[in-house]
């Protein structure tokens, strides 16, 4: 199954068979309550902060399956980006056409 394009923290995209220009890869270990540590030079490379919230996601089929770590930010934006892209060269507003649904479903429960 091919997945779609992803992009790095620096905005880069990058497929199933090719990586960022930059890559930092560290052996990790789930311990027995499942958490993973995330090393330090991860942490410095991609600028995580104590505190900050991040989304996990697992893509593709065992045993080739890879998970992806990104900040909300960074997922906000991505989404962001899909809709706008989506919804490129619409005439009426995504929120108005809704509104419209919501009322015509409405008028057909009187």
């Amino acid at each position: 199954m091919e997945r779609p394009a992803r992009s790095n923290k620096l905005g880069e995209s990058f497929s199933n068979h090719s990586r960022p220009a930059r890559s930092v890869v560290e052996r990790v270990t789930i311990d027995a309550a499942g958490r993973i540590v995330v090393p330090a030079s991860i942490r410095r490379a991609a600028d995580f902060r104590v505190g900050q919230t991040f989304t996990i996601s697992l893509f593709g089929e065992a045993p080739n399956q890879v998970i992806e770590m990104r900040t909300i930010e960074s997922a906000i934006a991505q989404a962001q980006a899909r809709m706008r892209q989506k919804l490129k060269g619409r005439k009426t507003s995504a929120v108005d056409d809704l509104i419209a649904s919501r009322r015509a479903e409405a008028l057909k429960e009187e």
